[in-house]
């Protein structure tokens, strides 16, 4: 069933090349639904939330988090204080550095430098969340909307690290599961990073209709083209339907995690289409915010 291989959705399996991209596939997963219903909520509580608790000195950054000892997990979440038109991501030429020492991934040195200073000021919540959790299986989100979606890749990446430098030297690995939930994200690296992401995260990538965000940047910096990572779910026409969208490869190199029959075959003009909504959620319309999410 295509839902099964939803569930895994590392997209770290070889796939044919015989087609330009696999098809897309109805999800009808509950648990997948669940969990881009209720992490779109999340991402909402970023524009939603008067307070800043992460990121509270880094210019234009929200990122907040929320604890759930019930459920056993820590979502963290992060916007963009101003939102980009079209027109300025046209203009927006992104400067491209090695990632840490992941070889031959390139990243956009802006978002990463951002994302750093975000993962320095998390990691320690995370580390208290899961010491007062003992034994317990965790899950740990990331999630954001537009350019927080980017922020949530990069500090789900940094703190997934620093973990594994704490518990480098002790007899078991922590038993944590690392989660990334992006709604219209922008590109943020090449090919290779994309790989390096979902062998790290458990991701899920949602777009919506036409929105001109997940085609951004087209700047193809040197050779440094840019891709997405996988696995893409699409909101292709109505909130009440998301397709699976995996990406595709060829028989021996990594090319793309980035589907070409979901949001990349649209013209990539929607710039209300950004806003969504996605499973219920507009972005920024706070009229129907809950302080509650458990």
């Amino acid at each position: 069933m295509f839902e099964e291989k939803i569930s895994s959705n590392n997209g770290n399996e070889r796939r044919s090349n015989s087609l330009p991209s696999p098809p897309k596939g109805l999800v009808t997963d509950l648990n997948t639904l669940d969990i881009l219903y209720r992490m779109a909520r999340h991402a909402n509580r970023a524009y939603c939330l008067s307070e800043n608790i992460i990121g509270m000195d880094i210019p234009g950054v929200i990122a907040h988090f929320h604890e759930s000892k019930r459920l056993k997990e820590f979502v963290a979440y992060f916007g963009q204080k101003r939102q980009m038109t079209m027109a300025n991501w046209s203009k927006r030429k992104p400067s491209l550095i090695p990632y840490n020492s992941v070889e031959g991934a390139f990243v956009d040195k802006k978002w990463l430098d951002t994302s750093t200073k975000l993962a320095s000021k998390l990691q320690l919540a995370v580390i208290r969340f899961f010491v007062d959790m003992p034994g317990d299986k965790l899950k740990i989100y990331f999630v954001g909307h537009g350019i927080g979606g980017a922020y949530a890749i990069l500090t789900g990446l940094l703190v997934s690290k620093s973990f594994e430098y704490y518990y480098g030297y002790q007899d078991e690995k922590p038993n944590i599961k690392w989660i990334a939930v992006t709604f219209g994200q922008p590109r943020i690296g090449n090919s290779q990073f994309a790989q390096h992401v979902n062998k790290v995260l458990e991701t899920y990538r949602v777009t919506h209709k036409n929105d001109h965000v997940p085609h951004q940047p087209k700047f193809n910096p040197t050779s440094h083209t840019l891709m997405h990572h996988e696995l893409e779910f699409w909101i292709e026409s109505c909130d009440c339907q998301v397709y699976a969208c995996p990406g595709f490869w060829n028989d021996d190199v990594f090319k793309a995690g980035e589907s070409k029959v979901c949001n990349g075959v649209t013209d990539g003009e929607g710039e209300t289409a950004h806003m969504g909504p996605y499973l219920e959620t507009t972005f920024r319309d706070c009229t129907q915010f809950s302080t509650s999410l458990n």
